[in-house]
């Protein structure tokens, strides 16, 4: 009876640098994607995982891979809401250009779970550099936990080994009392360039190789494989990465303080715009007030001191000098003479006689030159006048009588 063997040769020559950034592969990594997809969660039937869910990689060049596609991937990663949490709280700790060296999250935070290459498949525990939360913690629990650090490394089967960046080391726990080592594979390295800092992470990993996979090792066998070395490393994460329950950097402090600010700051931001919306109010209400001011002066007609006393009405002999002068002004066009020809004569200025209320007078001067009037009211050297239908304060210096 033919063995099943879920991946062939020809699945791992994807991965070749000729392939890396070749689209015409991608509907053969996206099926190889599917099958590794089924594996991992068979894998995940066998084991108890903490609180973690699944992701996979991107099968196609992208900016999340480099343009290149070495590899794909099947991890377990802590769930969105801790990513945004520890994302939020240590995002000062990453700069601008760091940030868009790591664009996946892949790149950001621990993870466990397994990867295919051109030479097999790779399994373990890995903390990129960039996950900057989780590095920290990490070292916090060599600092603080050394023993049970120690047991835990121990309990890991002989073909674990430890990866740092681009090299690999061959690390015998029972060696690492001190665990100077990991200390040193825990401290990020000097930025070179993309690609490698992106690969710059510490892991410890276990490799199945293409051949044997190749030789008929059963997709049961595998899965056996896959969830042994899994359940191995997981309580690595457990003790070296960041979770609610083991927040040795108090993360969840620094988010509820953070939060805290947050609030304090939208509440100022919005006691400043209702600030400016009641000045901007005020400043619209006043200078409503000042247009209507100004409308109502210049439509108000002029009127005699005693307007207001005769209940708005003009009093009765106003009223029949302004009919009388009417009545004057007509007769004079019709005789098509003036006030002078009449017999009107304005010559008791020069005379010395005082001007008085009631006199005949003309405008020598002004917009009203030439016009007669009648004096109304007399106010030191001014003089209101009654000119046809209007009232006008005027000179005296510009009247003749």
């Amino acid at each position: 009876m033919p063995v099943e063997v879920l991946f062939t040769a020809e699945d791992f020559d994807l991965f070749t640098p000729d392939k890396w950034s070749d689209l015409s592969y991608n509907l053969q990594r996206k099926d190889l994607k599917s099958r590794l997809k089924a594996l991992a969660e068979a894998v995940m039937n066998r084991i108890e995982l903490p609180n973690l869910i699944m992701e996979l990689g991107v099968e196609y060049p992208a900016i999340w891979n480099g343009k290149k596609v070495d590899r794909l991937e099947a991890f377990f990663m802590r769930p969105e809401d801790e990513r945004s949490m520890l994302e939020r709280v240590m995002v000062k700790e990453i700069s601008i250009s760091q940030q868009l060296m790591a664009p996946s999250t892949l790149y950001s935070h621990a993870s466990v779970g397994f990867h295919m290459d051109s030479t097999g498949i790779h399994v373990g525990f890995r903390i990129p550099l960039l996950a900057v939360g989780d590095m920290a913690n990490a070292r916090k629990a060599l600092e603080v936990k050394t023993d049970s650090v120690i047991n835990t490394f121990r309990s890991l089967k002989n073909e674990f080994y430890a990866q740092s960046g681009a090299n690999t080391h061959e690390v015998v726990w029972d060696t690492l009392q001190d665990l100077s080592s990991v200390k040193e594979m825990l401290t990020p390295a000097d930025e070179t360039s993309v690609d490698s800092r992106k690969r710059s992470l510490f892991g410890l990993l276990v490799s199945i190789s293409r051949s044997d996979i190749e030789e008929g090792l059963e997709s049961e066998r595998l899965v056996e494989k896959l969830a042994e070395y899994m359940d191995s490393v997981i309580p690595v994460y457990k003790i070296l990465a960041w979770s609610p329950d083991n927040d040795l950097i108090d993360v969840r402090g620094l988010w509820h303080r953070m939060e805290e600010q947050r609030k304090q700051e939208e509440e100022r931001r919005r006691l400043e715009e209702e600030k400016k919306r009641l000045e901007e109010e005020q400043r619209k209400k006043q200078e409503e007030e000042r247009l209507r001011a100004r409308h109502k002066k210049f439509s108000r007609k002029p009127h005699r001191k005693d307007h207001a006393q005769s209940g708005g009405r003009r009093p009765h002999s106003d009223r029949q000098d302004t009919a009388s002068s009417v009545r004057d002004r007509k007769r004079k066009k019709r005789r098509g003479g003036s006030q002078e020809s009449a017999g009107t004569s304005f010559g008791q200025k020069a005379q010395g006689v005082e001007l008085t209320t009631g006199m005949r007078v003309k405008v020598i001067n002004g917009p009203f030159k030439g016009k007669t009037a009648t004096v109304q009211q007399l106010m030191g050297d001014k003089a209101k006048i009654h000119l046809g239908l209007f009232e006008v304060e005027i000179s005296t210096e510009d009247l003749m009588w």
